[in-house]
């Protein structure tokens, strides 16, 4: 194995692993195991780029939840394969205790560090999403999964995990502090955007962008550097967190 190709199986390694199926992993581990030693062996200035490089993430990350080793196996495989499986899951929004369902794997979707199978339960059509952390038991059936027609993984997902609030965009408009246009000017937030400078240390943003929770969170990020002017219905919105938060911290 050369270098090169050592860096890229660190990297996958480092970065992708909760992306593969196990079967997958099983069999490219005997390369991980060769990358490092070709990593650790060699004098090659080469060897030292994984630690000049970094991800760095806006939002906090929270730790990963424990999933239990057989219990992803399972998932994995029953999704890889296409059968059913029958899980124990305990729903956190609810106070009923562990339930057994017999699921039909469709897909993962990965947020805030949470794995989560979209699944069909029994002969219904409707989605569901299971966090892999709350289930408790997973075992393969013979039978095969059942198939929805033209299931997108990513739509669904937005939607049903709460990022998507409405499927039509929204005609963002904003006023921002000067150093945050700078940022915007530099990474748009859309192909649209347009940027006007006003007055003072203001900027007005125009963008089209996705009635979503990531819009709301990046936001909330920029704290009082931004002010929501459109859609009205955002600025309601922002308008009584921001009254919230005053008769939350007004002593």
């Amino acid at each position: 194995m050369d270098l090169h190709t050592a860096l890229t199986f660190s990297l996958v390694e480092q970065y992708m692993q909760k992306l593969l199926p196990p079967t997958t992993l099983s069999y490219i581990t005997p390369w991980f195991d060769q990358a490092r030693t070709v990593m650790s062996t060699s004098s090659s200035s080469l060897t030292q780029w994984k630690s000049k490089i970094t991800v760095i993430d806006r939002a906090l990350r929270p730790l990963h939840p424990q999933i239990k080793t057989e219990v992803q196996a399972a998932i994995y495989d029953g999704l890889f394969n296409s059968v059913q499986i029958e899980v124990t899951y305990e729903a956190i929004t609810k106070d009923e205790g562990a339930k057994t369902y017999c699921i039909n794997p469709l897909g993962l979707a990965i947020r805030d560090q949470v794995i989560y199978l979209g699944c069909t339960i029994r002969q219904y059509k409707d989605v569901r999403f299971l966090a892999l952390s709350r289930v408790s038991t997973a075992k393969l059936l013979a039978s095969p999964s059942v198939q929805l027609r033209n299931f997108d993984i990513y739509k669904s997902a937005a939607t049903t995990l709460g990022i998507l609030q409405d499927d039509k965009p929204m005609e963002l408009e904003l006023k921002v502090k000067k150093l945050v246009a700078k940022y915007l000017a530099e990474s748009p937030i859309s192909k649209d955007q347009q940027i006007t400078v006003t007055e003072g240390d203001w900027s007005c943003i125009k963008a089209t962008m996705p009635d979503s929770q990531h819009v709301r969170a990046w936001l909330m990020g920029l704290g009082a550097d931004v002010e929501v002017i459109k859609p009205s219905s955002l600025r309601d919105e922002f308008q009584l967190l921001a009254r919230d938060l005053i008769a939350k911290y007004s002593d």
